[in-house]
């Protein structure tokens, strides 16, 4: 028979107690009910805890309504290890009835390859490598592969052919970070054998020798996958391959963002040909300047710096390293560049987003630092949608105000869609 405790700490029958209970004592026992809002509302909402696990398990205890949401974001990226003991253990999980993860993975990642490898053996490895397909048949909403962190150069060629072989039907994204492969050939066979990719990105991704002349009969192969557009993060000689193998195909492979950014002539030049030969598809452009070369140096390769004139669907434009000194000749330049390169924008009912990452003097008044800035070339963009500031967080918070201003006062029509940001809070990404 159910009991009831008291505060005294005695114990009674429960159907010995006779309990007169009012209409108002009934309505205030009942559960509190839970916020009736809109789910794209609460969806929004929990949206802005996406990098906060602990949050997000709070909302997904707290709410039936949150649940969901809440699992998209703790679910959306599974890391997969390359270990069989770790991948039995996910296999298993994912098996299992009580499964909840599988509907909401969209990015597997993949990291330090080679680690693995030093620290379980080939033989683990290759059990490990054994389970994947296993694993990618019971994600059916994944779209996203992402390698980072990996130097391919510290493991054998036969176990890197058999685990990219697994994921030569990935339809989706190939993210690839800070990895380094053997050749280049090495990367164009990993790309041309996955056909069905839609979006190739590439962030610090090196090769160890340069492409000798058999690798360069390979690269003649078209690439199969050619409807996938490249996002190309971080650029510079070392992409010169990457740039000739792109610009060879039968029809130019279409990139929609690029990163640009040149310390010598060459690497200028280089840059230059690219960009005129991807900018009808570019959508997204980052620019980074020069910081430390020489006067007569910094006029020659800044001369014809991100050409623009082509660009004819930018959607963003990003410049970095933006160094405002006044009262010298590379600041004149550059603010110079700057402007045209804002000015040379074929479509200003297009662009939607322009960010300056700006180093400002402190020694002197921020009028003398933006006097020689052209404004005119930003007001013509009536339909932008964001202006964001990235000033430098050294700066005192009185200066980046002064830097504000002198922005909403020189650009009044477009005053409202002005932001500002630390260093450290702006993502790198492109929206």
């Amino acid at each position: 028979m159910p009991t009831c405790v008291w505060d005294a700490g005695v114990k009674i029958p429960y159907l010995a107690r006779r309990v007169h209970r009012s209409s108002s004592d009934m309505t205030d026992s009942k559960p509190p009910a839970e916020p009736r809002l809109p789910p794209e509302i609460l969806d929004h909402i929990v949206d802005y805890l996406h990098g906060d696990a602990a949050s997000l398990l709070n909302c997904g205890l707290c709410s039936r309504n949150l649940l969901r949401v809440s699992r998209y974001h703790l679910f959306h990226d599974l890391v997969m290890k390359l270990s069989a003991t770790d991948l039995f253990s996910l296999l298993g999980l994912l098996r299992s009835p009580a499964n909840r993860i599988a509907p909401f993975v969209q990015t597997i990642d993949l990291f330090n390859i080679p680690a693995f490898l030093r620290t379980h053996g080939r033989s683990d490895v290759v059990r490990a490598i054994r389970i994947i397909p296993h694993i990618l048949a019971l994600l059916p909403h994944a779209s996203s592969l992402k390698l980072w962190h990996s130097d391919l150069t510290r493991l054998p060629e036969d176990l890197a052919l058999q685990l990219f072989h697994h994921f030569r039907s990935f339809s989706g994204t190939l993210h690839l970070e800070a990895v380094h492969f053997h050749r280049f050939v090495d990367l164009a066979n990993l790309v041309t054998g996955c056909t069905l990719l839609r979006h190739v990105s590439v962030n610090c991704v090196l090769w160890a020798h340069p492409s000798p002349p058999t690798d360069r009969l390979l690269l003649k192969q078209s690439l199969r996958a050619a409807s996938a557009r490249w996002h190309i993060h971080d650029a510079g000689t070392r992409y010169q391959d990457l740039f000739e193998w792109l610009k060879s195909q039968g029809s130019p492979a279409p990139v929609e963002s690029m990163y640009y950014h040149a310390e010598t002539p060459n690497a200028r030049s280089d840059l230059n040909g690219f960009l005129s030969c991807c900018a009808p598809s570019l959508r997204h452009l980052t620019v980074s300047f020069p910081l430390s070369l020489k006067k007569s140096r910094f006029a020659e390769i800044i001369d014809d710096y991100g050409d623009t004139s082509d660009c004819t669907n930018l959607r963003s434009l990003r410049m970095k390293d933006v160094m405002l000194v006044p009262a010298t000749t590379a600041s004149r330049l550059l603010q110079s560049r700057i402007s045209r390169i804002i000015a040379d924008i074929p479509s200003p009912h297009l662009l939607e987003s322009i960010t300056l990452e700006l180093h400002v003097s402190t020694t002197v008044s921020v009028e003398k630092s933006l006097q020689e800035f052209d404004w005119n070339s930003l007001t013509r963009f009536r339909n932008l949608r964001r202006i964001t500031l990235v000033v430098d967080p050294s700066l005192s918070a009185e200066f980046q105000d002064a830097v504000v201003s002198i922005f909403r006062g020189k650009l009044r029509p477009l005053a409202d869609v002005l932001t500002i940001s630390p260093f450290n809070k702006v993502a790198e990404e492109y929206e």
